[in-house]
C-alpha cells in the first residue's frame, strides 16, 4: 500500500515540472536565411576570379597541412626528450 502512495508522490511531482521560458530571439538578432549556390553565380568575373580564388584556398590548404605536421613532430620530438631525460635519470 505504501508504495502506491509514493508512486502517487512521484508522478504529482513530476508533471509539475515547470517548462523553461521562451525566449523571443528576435530582440537578439536577425533571422537570414541562406541560400546555397555555385561560387561562380556570386563573381562579377568568375573567369578571371575563380582561378585565383580556388589557388589561395590551395595554398591556404598547404599551409595548414604543413603547420599540423610541424605541431605533430613537436609533440613527437618534446615526448622523445621526456622519455630520454627519464631513461638516463633512472641509469644515474
Amino acid at each position: 500500500m505504501r508504495k502506491k502512495v509514493k508512486n502517487k508522490i512521484l508522478s504529482k511531482n513530476m508533471n509539475t515540472k515547470k517548462k523553461p521560458p521562451d525566449i523571443d530571439l528576435s530582440k537578439y538578432s536577425q533571422f537570414y536565411k541562406s541560400i546555397k549556390l555555385p561560387i561562380k553565380y556570386v563573381l562579377k568575373n568568375p573567369d578571371i576570379n575563380l582561378p585565383i580564388i580556388n589557388n589561395s584556398i590551395v595554398m591556404c590548404n598547404k599551409i595548414v597541412i604543413h603547420t599540423y605536421i610541424y605541431y605533430i613532430i613537436t609533440i613527437i620530438t618534446i615526448i622523445l626528450y621526456l622519455l630520454l631525460i627519464r631513461i638516463l635519470l633512472m641509469h644515474v
